[in-house]
Protein backbone atom coordinates (compact mmCIF):
# COMPACT_ATOMS: atom_id res chain seq x y z
CA UNK A 1 0.00 0.00 0.00
CA UNK A 2 3.16 2.26 0.66
CA UNK A 3 3.79 2.31 -2.82
CA UNK A 4 0.24 2.53 -4.51
CA UNK A 5 0.59 5.78 -1.78
CA UNK A 6 3.67 7.22 -2.84
CA UNK A 7 2.62 7.02 -6.19
CA UNK A 8 -0.95 8.75 -5.76
CA UNK A 9 -2.34 5.20 -7.14
CA UNK A 10 -5.80 5.71 -5.72
CA UNK A 11 -7.14 3.04 -7.62
CA UNK A 12 -4.15 0.44 -7.06
CA UNK A 13 -4.31 1.88 -2.88
CA UNK A 14 -7.96 0.81 -3.02
CA UNK A 15 -7.53 -2.59 -4.44
CA UNK A 16 -5.10 -3.15 -1.50
CA UNK A 17 -7.17 -1.76 1.21
CA UNK A 18 -10.42 -3.88 -0.07
CA UNK A 19 -8.03 -6.96 0.75
CA UNK A 20 -6.47 -5.91 4.05
CA UNK A 21 -10.02 -5.25 4.93
CA UNK A 22 -11.18 -8.64 3.84
CA UNK A 23 -8.67 -10.02 6.49
CA UNK A 24 -9.77 -7.54 9.11
CA UNK A 25 -13.20 -8.09 8.95
CA UNK A 26 -12.23 -12.09 9.51
CA UNK A 27 -10.60 -11.43 12.68
CA UNK A 28 -12.17 -11.48 16.07
CA UNK A 29 -13.95 -8.72 17.50
CA UNK A 30 -10.90 -8.17 20.49
CA UNK A 31 -8.40 -8.52 17.45
CA UNK A 32 -10.15 -6.02 15.42
CA UNK A 33 -10.53 -3.78 18.30
CA UNK A 34 -6.43 -4.17 18.79
CA UNK A 35 -5.59 -3.57 15.44
CA UNK A 36 -8.20 -0.64 14.13
CA UNK A 37 -5.77 1.85 14.25
CA UNK A 38 -4.38 0.19 11.67
CA UNK A 39 -7.38 0.41 9.24
CA UNK A 40 -8.46 3.81 10.33
CA UNK A 41 -4.81 4.60 9.31
CA UNK A 42 -4.81 3.23 5.88
CA UNK A 43 -8.18 4.88 5.17
CA UNK A 44 -6.54 8.42 6.54
CA UNK A 45 -3.76 7.95 3.83
CA UNK A 46 -6.14 6.99 0.98
CA UNK A 47 -8.08 10.62 2.14
CA UNK A 48 -4.80 12.21 1.79
CA UNK A 49 -3.57 10.78 -1.57
CA UNK A 50 -7.11 12.12 -2.71
CA UNK A 51 -6.31 15.66 -1.08
CA UNK A 52 -2.84 15.42 -2.55
CA UNK A 53 -4.61 15.11 -6.27
CA UNK A 54 -6.66 18.05 -5.28
CA UNK A 55 -10.15 15.61 -5.12
CA UNK A 56 -11.28 17.28 -2.13
CA UNK A 57 -14.71 15.77 -2.10
CA UNK A 58 -13.65 12.16 -2.15
CA UNK A 59 -11.51 13.02 0.32
CA UNK A 60 -13.96 14.89 2.49
CA UNK A 61 -15.98 11.35 2.15
CA UNK A 62 -13.45 9.50 3.50
CA UNK A 63 -12.91 11.54 6.35
CA UNK A 64 -16.53 11.90 7.41
CA UNK A 65 -16.55 8.16 7.66
CA UNK A 66 -13.14 7.89 9.94
CA UNK A 67 -14.73 10.23 12.26
CA UNK A 68 -18.06 8.18 12.46
CA UNK A 69 -15.56 5.73 13.11
CA UNK A 70 -14.38 6.99 16.25
CA UNK A 71 -11.23 7.94 14.69
CA UNK A 72 -10.15 11.15 15.56
CA UNK A 73 -7.72 13.47 13.61
CA UNK A 74 -8.87 16.95 14.26
CA UNK A 75 -5.77 18.08 15.29
CA UNK A 76 -4.07 17.43 12.14
CA UNK A 77 -7.14 18.55 9.94
CA UNK A 78 -7.28 21.84 11.76
CA UNK A 79 -3.73 22.49 10.67
CA UNK A 80 -4.71 21.46 7.35
CA UNK A 81 -7.51 23.02 6.38
CA UNK A 82 -7.06 26.34 8.06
Amino acid sequence: MVKAYEKRDTTGYKKLLKEFSAKYNKLTPKDQKANAGYLNGAYYNLCCAYSLLNKKGMALVILKNLYRRGFMIMHTCKKTVI
